[in-house]
């Protein structure tokens, strides 16, 4: 349990509580993944994040975010992330499709 601290304007105050569960689980490939899973106050519920990397090299995998107004899933490949976003009580067909590429070019010091 980690206690959190929001500041605005210069002025720290309580956020209350982030619980954070590290889990390594077997995908479906074989390959073993390390899970993150944090949980912690947001918009007058809890929020879960859920991250998934290899375990071996730490690669990201896919992330998942369950809000009180929205639901958000992505996977990851090598140059982006694909995945959707939807309102809480909305159908599956109707959530929003988003892509996003990126480059990961991260300087090497040895």
């Amino acid at each position: 349990m980690f206690q959190r601290s929001i500041t605005r304007a210069g002025q720290d105050s309580s956020a209350g509580t982030r619980a954070v569960v590290l889990r390594v689980i077997e995908a479906s490939s074989g390959t073993q993944l390390l899970e993150v899973e944090q949980r912690f106050p947001g918009g007058g519920a809890e929020i879960v994040d859920t991250a998934l990397a290899e375990l071996r090299t730490l690669r990201a995998v896919a992330h998942r975010s369950h809000q009180p107004a929205r639901t958000m899933r992505f996977t990851f490949s090598g140059t982006d992330a694909a995945g959707t976003v939807a309102s809480v009580g909305t159908a599956p067909d109707a959530a929003l499709p988003l892509h996003q590429g990126f480059t990961a070019d991260l300087p090497l010091h040895g």
